[in-house]
């Protein structure tokens, strides 16, 4: 089961039709199920949500804009490398 492009931002992909957030068992596996599930799996999205939260409530973040105030478009492409780990172009660790 996998998602219509996948490299496309689009959070709508996780909502219902009435705007509540899907029960899908894709992210659910997440963290394994049964005996063997993550027992951090709380904190985990706690966290997640505040270091989120506080991000977007203190920075501005916009596109970059040009010296003459339009904004410069986004071209992120990922390269692979060795076929596991994967990089933004132009970007390396």
């Amino acid at each position: 089961m996998g998602y219509p492009e996948p490299e496309e931002f689009k959070p709508e992909r996780f909502l219902d039709k009435d705007g509540n957030f899907r029960d899908d068992p894709a992210i659910a596996l997440a963290f394994g199920v049964g005996k063997r599930i993550c027992p951090g799996r709380h904190f985990v999205d706690a966290t997640l949500f505040i270091v989120a939260s506080s991000v977007i409530s203190v920075f501005d973040i916009t596109k970059a804009k040009d010296e003459n105030g339009h904004e410069i478009p986004v071209k992120a492409a990922m390269v692979a490398r060795n076929g596991l780990i994967m990089y933004v172009s132009g970007y390396r660790a």
